[in-house]
């Protein structure tokens, strides 16, 4: 009987799979109910637990519980399991054989054995997500191959996406791919190169992997509780509501009326609905968008030559797809029916290796310094990178540190040879920083003494303006006219012989934009009651204007009379006046905003200057 265990592994969470060739061409969870668990870990005698459970203790501070088991490792001391005290480098490895172990007795039924019997032959494959750093995957590779796994594979799964999209053709003619994962509250994303199937570099965005939806799900939630929420304090029961919450936006579901577990132990319904959340509009992060095009461009990652995949809880969103979608380059989704294609894909990448990953399970586990064929590749990479062109050297190197992070067993001068490739990573990043800033300069010169043929708008910049045209009547007015401004701004900047056309479609997107607003009510100023003894109708008496201004060619002239005009008229007033600069002749519409524009200044209002000169700029042409 042929088996395999598949572990799938975050920062966050961890899920075990097994194979068995009996059983069907799949993998199976060990425990249907709880196909995912939290990575936190419980050991008190002979109690050692994964799960639910070992976070809500942790979360109450026992001190025979963690969480955050990634950092815990690193820490020095020591815990007991079993009467036996171990290091706490350790504690991964323990939790995880005590579930292989199970694995043995409750699923194969000993049919194989023990864990024990098995330990140095069983396939084992590790599915890391994009939260776990290049340090932390060394350690489980070297943690469980010293713990006598030596027929371990260690696999990224945005690698597997890429392999199972590249099957499918969904990637054919694109030299890059771009995966996007939300791990906890961030959001990570991984270049990854199509032909090789190796991550690049992976960009984590701090605090982007959160719906702002849920923080408004969490106070619906703890208003649900009424009084039984006397007894709590918010602060710590919002991770717990926040979880919740994001758990049920990514779900089909139309409300949550269930118990969940609070930080003191007791069960508490709480409510939510989706129609307490339908006047939550979805909005346009534009870091999410200026982060990832500068790691595009860091990388010289061109967006015709590129494809972003949305995979996990990240495809189920709108929120998350809306701004993937404003980057550029087209947007993959990858559902949840692509994970389990996923999954299958390993299976059969299992399968045609044989289930053989590592060394021969008849050699013992023993660490060797690094091959001296790699060492010379390595330095001699290290070398040619300082004749390449930054990105070019960049790419290579990135390669090589991929390579070394593929050698089963870690040899004992890995990180030696790992610390140089990322200082050479270093010292090209600043060498790319200054040439950038050079060519800029240069470029400038050039352009300023030799104009250049005028070619039609990059399709990249097609789709993106296409799609604010798309989403600005969606989301609010104050959000739709700041991204048709800036997508105006770039425009303003580039001379292709279309840019007219479309400046005119973000004028008119514009304008409805700002007639929106416009339609809002507006605050009405708060007037203080009278003193005592005054006439409640009492007016305001201004200074009149003079009526004798500057004289004109010695005759005095009558001052113009500027009546008040509040911001609600001057909206109404630009947004008429930018529709008919589109049906009136280009003079006519130059003097009418020429005059209006006059007009605001004479009020004191300046908040339409930019717009109304843009728009005169263009009639210009």
């Amino acid at each position: 009987m042929k088996y395999a265990v598949l572990i799938e592994l975050s920062r966050s969470r961890l899920s075990f799979r097994y194979y068995r060739d009996d059983a069907g061409r799949f993998f199976l969870p060990f425990d249907e109910k709880s196909e995912s668990l939290p990575l936190a870990i419980y050991c008190q005698g002979n109690d050692l637990q994964i799960g639910q459970y070992a976070l809500e203790e942790a979360e109450k501070h026992n001190p025979c519980a963690w969480k955050d088991i990634f950092d815990v490792v690193k820490q020095k001391g020591n815990f007991v399991c079993r009467g036996i005290t171990m290091g706490m480098n350790e504690l991964l490895l323990v939790a995880v054989k005590k579930y292989l172990d199970d694995f043995f007795d409750r699923i194969l039924v000993r049919a194989k054995g023990g864990l024990e019997a098995n330990i140095s032959s069983m396939p084992l494959i590790f599915l890391l997500h994009s939260d776990i750093e290049i340090n932390d995957r060394l350690f489980v590779r070297k943690s469980f191959y010293d713990g006598g796994f030596v027929n371990l594979a260690v696999w990224d799964f945005g690698s597997e996406i890429v392999k199972r999209l590249c099957g499918e053709h969904k990637l054919d003619r694109k030299k890059y791919a771009l995966t996007v994962f939300a791990e906890g509250s961030n959001l990570y994303v991984d270049a990854i190169d199509v032909k090789q199937k190796t991550i690049l570099r992976t960009l984590p965005l701090q605090g982007k992997g959160v719906d702002p939806r849920i923080d408004y799900a969490v106070d619906l939630m703890w208003q649900s509780l009424g009084y039984q929420s006397y007894a709590l304090v918010r602060e710590n029961e919002t991770d717990i509501l926040r979880r919740v919450a994001a758990t049920f936006l990514q779900s089909s579901r139309i409300e949550f009326n269930d118990p969940v577990v609070f930080s003191d132990g007791v069960e508490r319904i709480v409510y939510l609905s989706r129609n307490q959340l339908e006047g939550r509009s979805v909005g346009i992060d534009v870091a999410i968008r200026g982060s990832i095009q500068n790691f595009m461009s860091q990388l010289n990652i061109a967006e015709q030559d590129c494809a972003i995949i949305a995979c996990g809880a990240v495809s189920a969103s709108d929120y998350f797809l809306t701004n993937l979608r404003n980057v550029g380059p087209e947007v993959i989704v990858d559902s949840d029916n692509g994970y389990q294609k996923t999954l299958a894909s390993i299976l059969n990448e299992a399968i045609a290796k044989d289930f053989l990953f590592g060394t021969s399970a008849s050699v013992a586990p023993t660490g060797h310094p690094l091959d001296d064929k790699l060492k010379a590749k390595v330095n001699r990479a290290l070398r040619e990178a300082a004749l390449m062109t930054p990105q070019n050297a960049q790419i290579e190197l990135m390669k090589i540190e991929q390579e070394l992070m593929e050698i089963t067993p870690a040899p004992t001068d890995l990180k030696v040879y790992l610390g140089k490739v990322k200082l050479a990573k270093e010292n090209l990043r600043q060498r790319s920083t200054v040439n950038s800033q050079s060519r800029s300069t240069n470029t400038h010169d050039q352009n300023a003494s030799k104009p250049k043929a005028k070619e039609s708008l990059p399709q990249s910049d097609v789709r993106r303006i296409e799609n604010i045209l798309r989403i600005a009547s969606r989301i609010i007015p104050e959000n739709a006219i700041q991204q048709i401004q800036l997508e105006k701004d770039r425009l303003l900047q580039k001379s292709s012989f279309d840019i007219q056309e479309w400046l005119e479609k973000l004028d008119r997107a514009l304008c409805e934009a700002q007639s929106r607003q416009s339609q809002e009510k507006p605050k009405q100023p708060h007037t203080p009651p009278p003193l005592p003894g005054m006439n409640r109708t009492a007016r305001v008496v201004r200074p009149a204007a003079s009526h004798i201004s500057r004289p004109i060619n010695g005759t005095p002239q009558p001052a113009k009379q500027v009546s008040g005009l509040s911001m609600v008229e001057a909206r109404k007033l630009f947004a008429a006046a930018i529709s008919d600069s589109y049906k009136s002749p280009k003079s006519v519409a130059i003097k009418n905003l020429q005059d209006l524009l006059a007009k605001f200044h004479a009020a004191n209002i300046h908040n339409f200057d930019v717009q109304m000169n843009g728009r005169i700029k263009i009639l210009n042409k």
